[in-house]
């Protein structure tokens, strides 16, 4: 009789293939959060425009024009064409802000004149806030004799530089609405930090003004909160929102 045949020897436990390495991942060539809280003025231009791309951090932002002419109607920053049909009119005399944030302020001055029949117009404009570094700007009609920087700009036409802006009085640019009977063409531009633009069309008793500018903290005013919806930007809503 033979022998029992022995089982089969079980072949070798090979331990488990470990699976494959993945490759390096490729180095970003910039930490998008790194110094974002200085972005503007720290960041490279080709950190700005990677990160733009590739991370919505670091785009240059974009600015918008608020207009406002005869009584004033007004074009505000949310309104998204230039079709003076959908401008709306303010009511009201008296002071009130045209920008309020926590960086830049712009007020103006409405009340009635002969040449808008009693209805209020823009009478003087002041640019101040934080952004200014402690200066202002002030420009009234031609009646009023409000120049823009007296102790800086000697007679017309002028122009002076400061540090970081500049002012210009001419007579150059187009204008937003109708030169006046009996006027000539004065105009007021400044150039300002934050890349703010204001233009200030200077008559014999009213002005006309444009406000060229991106968002700010926590803007509001009568041109406007940059929300994208003009709805909200008529007498009654920013009154209640921001007030005289």
């Amino acid at each position: 009789t033979l022998p029992p045949t022995p089982p089969p020897t079980p072949p070798p436990t090979l331990p488990p293939t470990p699976p494959p390495t993945p490759p390096p991942k490729p180095s970003l060539p910039y930490d998008c959060n790194a110094g974002f809280n200085n972005w503007q003025a720290g960041w490279s231009p080709g950190k700005k425009a990677w990160c733009c791309t590739h991370a919505s951090r670091g785009c240059a932002p974009v600015s918008k024009l608020c207009t406002l002419w005869g009584d004033p109607h007004i074009m505000s920053f949310d309104q998204m064409d230039t079709d003076k049909n959908k401008a709306y009119s303010f009511y009201g005399d008296g002071d009130f802000w045209l920008v309020k944030s926590s960086t830049v302020s712009i007020q103006a001055r409405f009340e009635g004149t002969r040449y808008t029949e009693g209805l209020a117009a823009t009478n003087q404009i002041v640019v101040s806030g934080a952004f200014m570094h402690g200066r202002k700007i002030e420009v009234g009609t031609l009646d009023s004799g409000i120049l823009p920087i007296p102790n800086l700009i000697h007679g017309f036409p002028g122009s002076y530089s400061g540090n970081g802006w500049s002012v210009t009085y001419d007579d150059s640019g187009e204008v937003p609405d109708v030169i006046p009977e009996g006027n000539e063409k004065r105009v007021v531009r400044m150039h300002l930090p934050l890349d703010v633009k204001v233009t200030v069309f200077q008559w014999k008793n009213y002005l006309d003004v444009q406000i060229e500018m991106p968002k700010q903290p926590g803007q509001d005013g009568v041109c406007g909160n940059f929300n994208g919806n003009p709805g909200d930007d008529t007498t009654q809503s920013i009154m209640a929102r921001v007030g005289a």
